[in-house]
């Protein structure tokens, strides 16, 4: 009955009023992603939005920001959305914020004859990879140029080699090789997850032979599998174009991925690889700078990885191929004092060799009877 007392009194429910939020002020604003308003009495999205903005905080908002630049939003979207159900840990690892990469590598056509996936930019230099367990960093802006100034020897002090190549190799000019230039990069291939409890990691430095590095390749190398006569000239494998030879022929970061899986299986430290970017070769000049620093070019590369941040090394391995020798090898040599025994830490340092140096592993690297005997000289000192 109409105006009944006992029946209660029906209330058609007010749609929510939607007020615009004012502009934040330029000086209030920080770098956190902007959160939706959550609606008027919505508990479970007051909760949500607040567990967001506590992620916001533990994540590096600048890694995430990457991610949606290489991945895009519906990535980001997904990773935070996981994030805020707890299904993916924030705080567990060290932030990656994802490089860049080489500000020249824009020449597309990035192939591989191995399992891996060649990136959407279509060139492997231009943004981090992750292949297996193992990010692959490209660095730039170690180019200090000591034949000038004569300020920081051997951190990054490479010549521009663009116009070298006729000397050896018979391939051409190295700028009908590749687009990219060799002064002042590096590669680094770090575990990936890292985790924060990484305090010490194990570091290799590996110096690449003749050639153009790790570069990616424009131009197909072609080898004479006929007779001198009769030359028949075919494609040479893992040189091919839009190939990066520390993928397709060293396959540097499967390696790497086993060495830290049988660390981690004894209970040891994961390693880092600093893999600097050389010149195409040493007959124009030095291929890795006039006095390879292996400390300062190691301080350089690590201030370029922002999970490396604090985290000390632990024993170097220092390592090349062919033509690194002429690198490597003096470094060696000059360790060792006129009576043949090593000299002291600091000085071993100052000639070029990294600290906690454990092993020395050369790759078809000795090239000379000079090369050979700083070799024996350093192995008798050590003995």
């Amino acid at each position: 009955m109409r105006g009944d007392a006992t029946q209660p009194a029906v209330r058609v429910p007010r749609a929510p009023v939607r007020r615009a939020r004012p502009p934040v002020p330029t000086s209030d604003r920080d770098d956190r992603l902007p959160l939706p308003a959550p609606s008027p009495f919505d508990a479970q999205r007051l909760l949500d939005a607040q567990r967001l903005l506590d992620i916001q905080r533990l994540l590096d908002v600048q890694r995430l920001l990457d991610v949606q630049h290489t991945a895009g939003n519906r990535a980001a979207g997904q990773f935070l959305r996981r994030a805020a159900a707890g299904s993916i840990s924030v705080t567990a690892q060290r932030s990656i914020t994802a490089q860049r990469g080489w500000s020249d590598a824009k020449a597309g056509g990035a192939t591989t004859n191995t399992s891996v996936k060649p990136p959407a930019s279509g060139n492997w230099n231009a943004q981090d990879i992750v292949i297996g367990k193992i990010r692959r960093i490209n660095v730039e802006g170690l180019d200090v140029d000591d034949s000038k100034s004569g300020t920081s020897p051997g951190v990054g002090n490479v010549q521009d080699d663009a116009k070298e190549g006729g000397e050896w190799g018979g391939e051409g000019r190295v700028d009908k090789i590749t687009k990219e230039k060799a002064i002042g990069k590096a590669l680094v291939l770090v575990p990936e997850p890292f985790d924060k409890s990484i305090k010490c990691v194990d570091v290799m430095i590996y110096l690449h032979g003749y050639g153009i590095g790790y570069r990616q390749r424009v131009h197909t190398r072609q080898q004479n599998v006929g007779t001198k006569d009769k030359p028949k000239m075919v494609d040479e494998a893992g040189m091919e174009s839009g190939t990066v030879r520390d993928i397709e022929v060293d396959h540097m970061e499967e390696q790497l991925d086993a060495v830290n899986a049988a660390a981690t299986a004894g209970g040891g430290r994961p390693m880092v690889a600093v893999m600097p970017q050389g010149r195409y070769t040493a007959q124009l000049g030095a291929q890795f700078g006039a006095a390879f620093l292996s400390e300062a070019f190691l301080d350089k590369a690590f201030g370029k990885v922002p999970a490396l941040s604090g985290v000390k090394r632990g024993r170097a391995v220092l390592a090349g191929h062919s033509g690194a020798g002429g690198t490597l090898t003096p470094l060696l040599g000059k360790a060792v004092d006129e009576r043949g025994q090593l000299k002291s830490g600091a000085e071993q340092e100052a000639a070029g060799l990294p600290k906690n140096l454990a092993e020395v592993v050369l790759f078809d690297a000795l090239n000379s009877p000079r090369q050979r005997k700083n070799v024996e000289t350093w192995l008798t000192g050590r003995v």
